[in-house]
């Protein structure tokens, strides 16, 4: 891999699994991920953050309990 490249350069369309997706940053990383193109796993303990995981839901993650 070129290590001259830059972050946005890498290949969209993979899946990600983010552990604590109901957190600040893990949120904002799924965000960002989704926007992109990848495929998102969600996991979160249940019952926390109700409202930002139906907002990851809706954008296309898959949310794990």
């Amino acid at each position: 891999m070129d290590s001259s490249r830059a972050p946005s350069s890498v290949a969209s369309n993979q899946s990600v699994s983010i552990a604590g997706a109901s957190g600040d940053l893990g949120a904002r990383i799924a965000r960002e991920l989704l926007g992109r193109g990848d495929r998102v796993r969600a996991l979160t303990r249940g019952g926390d953050a109700a409202r930002r995981l139906e907002t990851l839901r809706a954008l296309g993650a898959e949310v794990v309990y």
